[in-house]
């Protein structure tokens, strides 16, 4: 599997960065592993953060995040990191999934930046950042029916399957990375070269947490308007 960002998205985010780990084989089960321990103190540490906001959209990454998606005609869909960020504002709980989308969230909460993850294993082609033509499939995550994104809407896709809609918004089901995930993929973004020493910074932490707790090993990668495509190993591509 390769992952590629179509030229078009640096005609919109000329100084997008993605941080892209690839997880090989771990151990994505909750037997012996607390990530619920990661998750409270990231969450308390945003809350005192935030605390004195009058609001969440007085943060410079939502500001960023909303004038991002405007740039694709969408008003309504939030980022992310804004839905995060909301929900600890409001005092409401992140609960535990799974570990390794537990180690993707307290680390998205920590440094700020959007952050997700695929199943390598569910996806049968490359993974590409592009721009909708409208008619690519989506089955959002928990449901079975199919929609479609919107003409010109930023989305990851795999083949004519979306990933990801609305850069970051929604998940798809068929890639979800479940307690049997062995392989991932966790890609975290950010608009600007400014953030890159954060997303660098996160991107180790994230890498050692996930191998001290679930095995395997970890590989980082940063891709941007000079390095657009990331050709993974062989291993990799033969197994799909």
């Amino acid at each position: 599997m390769n992952i590629k960002i179509n030229q078009e998205i640096f005609n919109l985010y000329e100084k997008l960065h993605l941080g892209v780990l690839i997880c090989n084989n771990i151990t994505n089960n909750k037997e012996g592993v607390d990530t619920q321990a990661l998750l409270d103190e990231n969450l308390e540490l945003s809350r005192q953060k935030l605390s004195d906001l009058e609001n969440v959209t007085d943060l410079r990454v939502v500001k960023e995040w909303r004038e991002a998606y405007k740039k694709f005609g969408e008003k309504k869909n939030r980022s992310s990191i804004e839905a995060l960020l909301r929900r600890i504002y409001n005092n409401k709980e992140i609960s535990c999934i799974n570990p390794l989308v537990d180690i993707y969230n307290a680390m998205s909460i920590k440094y700020q930046l959007p952050c997700g993850g695929e199943d390598i294993d569910a996806m049968k082609g490359d993974m590409e950042l592009a721009v909708a033509d409208g008619k690519e499939v989506f089955v959002p995550f928990g449901c079975d029916e199919e929609e479609y994104p919107k003409e010109k809407e930023v989305i990851y896709k795999c083949g004519n399957s979306v990933v990801c809609r609305c850069f970051n918004w929604r998940e798809a089901d068929f890639s979800k990375l479940t307690e049997d995930t062995k392989n991932a993929v966790l890609i975290m973004e950010c608009l600007s070269s400014e953030e890159l020493d954060t997303l660098n910074q996160a991107l180790d932490e994230m890498k050692e947490i996930i191998e001290n707790l679930l095995g395997g090993n970890c590989k980082k990668y940063i891709l941007n308007q000079d390095n657009s495509v990331l050709i993974t190993s062989r291993k990799i591509e033969e197994r799909l």
